[in-house]
C-alpha cells in the first residue's frame, strides 16, 4: 500500500510538472501574441508622429523573446516616421510635461536645490520668509516650481513632524488681477482648508463678521481675513486621514480662463493629527500685480516678513524688480532673498536636446542619432550666443525636422534603420534661414542712430 501511495504521488508530481511546463508555454505564447499585437500599434503611432510611440516600442522591446511582428514593425519604420516622432518629443509642451513629472527642469538642479532648502527650512522652523526669483524668459523659472506641490507632499510623508501645508501656484498674468488678487487667493485657500476639515471662520473669526462684510468691499474684507490667516500657526488637530488634496485654480476662481491651468494650482498636504499650519505661495509673473503704488506686492512681502506661517516666492523676468518697484522693503529691513536664473549654457542646451531625442532614438531601431553631434553642438552654441532660451533651441530643432518633412523628399521613405543622422550642413542652413548670419543679427540689434552712423560710414 505504501509503495502504491508513493507511486501515485510520483505520478501526480510528474503531472504537476507537465502542467507547469504547459502553463509556462502558454504564458510565453501569450507574451509573444501581445508583442505581436502591440507592434503594429507602435508602428502606426510612429507613422502619425506621436511621441508616445517611443515609450511603447521601448516597453515592448524589453520582452525576452521579441516576436517576428515586432521585428518587422521596427524594420518598417521610415525616416519620416522617426522625424515626426522626434518633432513631437521636442515640442515645448512635451518637454514641460516631462519636467513636471521629474524632479524639475534639466540644467536647473542647483537652483531647484536652493529653492527646496529655502521652503524646507521654513516649514521645519514653522517660520515665514520670502524669495524673489528672476531671470530672462525661457530659463526654466516657472517650471522649476511646477513640481513644488509634489515635493512638499513627499516631504510631508517623509517627515510627519512638518506642519500641514497649503501650496498655491498662481500665474498672475492669466489667473489673477490687482482687483481680484485678495478674493481669488482667499477662495483658493478656503477651499483647501475645507478639504482638510478646517473651518475658516473658526481660526479667523473676522471671516464671519457680518458687520465687516457690510462695511468693507470684498477685496478689503479678503485682505483683512488673509492678514489674520497668515498669522495663524496652530490649528485644532486634524481629524481627517493623511491625503493629498489638489484643485486647479480655474475650478475655484470663476474669473479664471482655462488657459495655463497647469501653472495655477492649489494643493494641500496634511496628515491626521496635524496641529500646525503653513502656507507656500508662488506668484508667477508677479510684476503684473504692480499698480496703485504696488500696494499688493508690498502687502504680500510684508506678510511673508512677519511672524506668521507664509512662505512666498515671487517670480518675474526683471532682475531689479524688488529694488525698482519695492524700494521700501529694504528700508523696512524685510528684503526678500534673491535667486537669479541665468541663461542656459551651450552644454546644458545640448544635454536637454539629446535627452529629448534619446526617447525616440532608443525605439526607432536606427543605427545612429537623429542629429549628428556637431549639428546639435552648433545649434546649442548659436542659441547660447543669442538668448540662452531653451524654448528657442527646441523650436529650432523642431524646425529642421518639420522643414524636411514638408519637403516630401524621397529619402524620407527610406528605412529608419539605415539612417545615420542629420548633418551640420542641414542644421546650419536652417539656422541661417531662421536667425540670419551673425553679422545680420548684430546689425538687426543696433539702434536707429547706430544704423544711421553705419550707413554714413559705408557711404
Amino acid at each position: 500500500r505504501r509503495s502504491g501511495e508513493e507511486a501515485s504521488k510520483a505520478s501526480n508530481d510528474d503531472e504537476d510538472g507537465v502542467g507547469d511546463d504547459d502553463r509556462c508555454s502558454r504564458l510565453t505564447g501569450d507574451a509573444r501574441t501581445k508583442a505581436g499585437a502591440l507592434a503594429p500599434a507602435a508602428a502606426s503611432a510612429a507613422a502619425t508622429g506621436l511621441a508616445q510611440q517611443s515609450a511603447g516600442l521601448a516597453g515592448v522591446s524589453n520582452l525576452l523573446c521579441p516576436s517576428p511582428q515586432l521585428k518587422r514593425a521596427m524594420s518598417s519604420l521610415r525616416v519620416v516616421d522617426v522625424f515626426r516622432a522626434a518633432s513631437a518629443a521636442l515640442s515645448v509642451g512635451a518637454c514641460e510635461a516631462a519636467d513636471a513629472s521629474s524632479s524639475g527642469p534639466a540644467g536647473r538642479e542647483v537652483e531647484a536645490e536652493v529653492i527646496s532648502r529655502f521652503w524646507r527650512s521654513r516649514l521645519a522652523n514653522q517660520s515665514s520668509g520670502s524669495m524673489y526669483v528672476s531671470g530672462a524668459p525661457g530659463t526654466g523659472k516657472s517650471f522649476t516650481f511646477t513640481s513644488l506641490p509634489a515635493q512638499v507632499h513627499a516631504a510631508k510623508q517623509t517627515d510627519p513632524s512638518l506642519p500641514a501645508v497649503v501650496t498655491v501656484h498662481l500665474n498672475c498674468m492669466s489667473h489673477i488681477t490687482p482687483s481680484t488678487a485678495y478674493t481669488t487667493l482667499l477662495a483658493l485657500l478656503a477651499s483647501q482648508l475645507e478639504r482638510m476639515g478646517v473651518v475658516l471662520e473658526e481660526i479667523v473669526p473676522e471671516a464671519a463678521d457680518v458687520r465687516l462684510l457690510r462695511s468693507l468691499s470684498a477685496g478689503d474684507h479678503a485682505q483683512r481675513v488673509l492678514s489674520k490667516l497668515f498669522s495663524v500657526t496652530s490649528i485644532p488637530p486634524l481629524r481627517r486621514s493623511a491625503q493629498r488634496q489638489r484643485v486647479a485654480a480655474a475650478a475655484v476662481a470663476a474669473h479664471s480662463s482655462s488657459a495655463a491651468v497647469s501653472e495655477s494650482v492649489c494643493e494641500a498636504s496634511f496628515a491626521k493629527g496635524d496641529s500646525a499650519l503653513s502656507f507656500i505661495i508662488v506668484l508667477d509673473e508677479m510684476d503684473q500685480l504692480g499698480s496703485n503704488g504696488n500696494a499688493i506686492l508690498y502687502q504680500m512681502f510684508e506678510w511673508a516678513g512677519g511672524a506668521g506661517s507664509l512662505v512666498l516666492f515671487g517670480v518675474a523676468n526683471a532682475l531689479d524688480l524688488t529694488d525698482r518697484m519695492l524700494p521700501q522693503l529694504r528700508r523696512l529691513g524685510k528684503p526678500p532673498a534673491t535667486l537669479e536664473f541665468r541663461p542656459y549654457t551651450a552644454g546644458q542646451l545640448e544635454s536637454i536636446l539629446e535627452a529629448r531625442l534619446a526617447t525616440v532614438e532608443s525605439s526607432s531601431g536606427s543605427q545612429g542619432k537623429i542629429f549628428q553631434a556637431k549639428a546639435l553642438r552648433l545649434l546649442a552654441r548659436r542659441v547660447q550666443n543669442h538668448t540662452g532660451d531653451v524654448r528657442m533651441a527646441l523650436n529650432l530643432c523642431r524646425g529642421v525636422l518639420d522643414a524636411l518633412i514638408a519637403s516630401r523628399s524621397p529619402a524620407l521613405n527610406e528605412p529608419a534603420a539605415a539612417f545615420r543622422g542629420l548633418s551640420i550642413g542641414a542644421m546650419s542652413k536652417h539656422i541661417r534661414a531662421t536667425l540670419g548670419s551673425k553679422q545680420g543679427s548684430a546689425i538687426a540689434n543696433l539702434t536707429l542712430h547706430q544704423k544711421v552712423l553705419l550707413l554714413a560710414g559705408a557711404c
